[in-house]
């Protein structure tokens, strides 16, 4: 049934059901200050059965994604995966392999400001050894800093005071009313300190 449909169900409702206590009541005071205070009491039950639909139809409209960025700050969970190639170079490093995943919170801020905390776990394979090397971070380190946009049904987050993270960006597609969002990144920037070679992300949030 269609929010307006709902609505109009309310007022035939209560047209009914005053038709009806009409017809029930017996003329005498008695009667119409009781029917007075059958027809008070609908009346009350209406309009909040009427605030009830209002605040649906606003519900709706932000599942439908007319959202601004004030409804997204809050805090998220944030999940992501992240598969790294690291080619060798003589002397320095060897060939790896890495696959971890992440898991933590992020936040996003009324200000356009925010923080992000998502320790690694996960393995690399090193070209030349036996053995795998652990990718976990037990603490993750402290929390990133970014600045963040709300366009088009995305929001962007730009990285800030990261070392060799600072500058990058993730868009992040917006779905749910700002409930779910997803984004994906890719780099193949050779000489930086994090993207050397190719790293691949898919990241996923949930609002908490």
């Amino acid at each position: 049934m269609k929010i307006r449909g709902v609505s109009l169900f309310f007022v035939f409702l209560f047209v009914f059901a005053f038709t009806s206590l009409l017809q029930a009541q017996p003329p005498g005071g008695a009667s119409s200050n009781n029917l007075q205070a059958q027809v008070s009491a609908l009346q009350t039950q209406v309009t909040a059965l009427q605030t009830q639909v209002n605040t649906l139809q606003s519900s709706m409209s932000k599942l439908n994604g007319q959202i601004s960025a004030s409804d997204l700050s809050g805090t998220y969970a944030i999940h992501g995966i992240q598969n790294e190639l690291t080619p060798l170079i003589a002397g320095v490093r060897p060939a790896s392999v890495g696959s971890y995943v992440s898991s933590g919170t992020l936040t996003l801020n009324s200000d356009g400001t925010g923080t992000v905390s998502a320790p690694d776990y996960g393995n690399y394979l090193v070209f030349g050894q036996s053995s795998l090397v652990s990718a976990d971070s037990t603490d993750g380190g402290p929390p990133l800093s970014f600045v963040w946009t709300y366009s088009n049904g995305a929001v962007t987050l730009t990285l800030v005071n990261a070392g060799g993270l600072t500058g990058t960006t993730i868009t992040f597609s917006v779905a749910a009313g700002g409930r779910v969002m997803v984004g994906v990144h890719s780099s193949h920037t050779v000489g930086q300190e994090y993207f050397d070679g190719g790293t691949d992300v898919l990241l996923v949030m949930s609002r908490l």
